[in-house]
């Protein structure tokens, strides 16, 4: 999966409004991979790709 270099607009709206998690998302230190199994908006995801540089 490619890098994110600068973010889309339905990234920053995702972003913006989706469910932060950032007690999850601090407790991450940065990793390559990351597996996030749930159902919600991906968000956290998003935010680990973008923000701490994970690749898939």
């Amino acid at each position: 999966m490619p890098q994110l270099t600068s973010p889309s607009k339905a990234l920053v709206t995702l972003l913006s409004k989706g469910k932060q998690r950032n007690e999850v998302f601090d407790a991450i230190p940065g990793a390559e991979r990351i597996l996030e199994i749930g159902y919600g908006d991906g968000c956290l995801l998003m935010r680990l790709m973008h923000q701490k540089n994970c690749s898939e």
